[in-house]
């Protein structure tokens, strides 16, 4: 994806952006629209449905097929 240097005060006030907004000139023309790089933190008081030993536990247990089963299943081009 192409990049777009912007200058500092603009990087400052998306720094304070929570959420997509859209960006437009002077004249009120969008522009393009932002969405901010999140750190995907849960909100305060939120309880994880399942424990970390649970997801250990899920991770540990082998099922399904192998990626060669399922591509020898897989009609010949």
């Amino acid at each position: 994806m192409p990049r777009l240097l912007m200058d500092s005060a603009l990087g400052t006030t998306l720094r304070t952006v929570a959420d997509t907004v859209e960006l437009v000139d002077e004249a009120g023309r969008v522009l393009g629209v932002y969405t901010p790089v999140r750190v995907h933190t849960p909100p305060p008081g939120y309880q994880f449905p399942i424990t970390d030993d649970e997801l250990d536990r899920r991770n540990a247990e082998r099922t399904g097929r192998s990626l060669n089963d399922i591509l020898a299943d897989l009609p010949p081009k």
